[in-house]
């Protein structure tokens, strides 16, 4: 999906379980986790870019979404009317995480 393709978080399939509810060292699986990638990575050295060093601006992010449904759409696997759904979602999320950030 696009908001896969063109990333402002890391994804899991899976979810840490905490150590109060025992079994520390397992997890749960099939619920998954969103972990926010940060606003800059602030030269926090070999990790991740941050959201500012990834998209240019808002606009780059959700120029990058389209293009994502669009490669879906010509593929077969998405329809053309869920393109704007898409990029409404992927605002929607980048909005999200970088007011969280401020």
């Amino acid at each position: 999906m696009p908001d896969v393709d063109v990333p402002v978080a890391a994804q899991t399939g899976w979810n840490p379980r905490h150590s109060h509810t025992g079994a520390a060292d397992q997890i749960l699986e099939y619920i998954g986790s969103t972990v926010p990638f940060p606003r800059t990575s602030n030269g926090m050295g070999g990790r991740r870019p941050g959201l500012m060093e990834r998209y240019s601006s808002r606009a780059a992010c959700l120029g990058a979404i389209r293009a994502a449904a669009q490669r879906l759409v010509a593929s077969l696997y998405l329809l053309e009317e869920d393109i704007e759904t898409c990029v409404a979602i992927a605002a929607d999320r980048y909005d999200t995480l970088v007011v969280l950030h401020d």
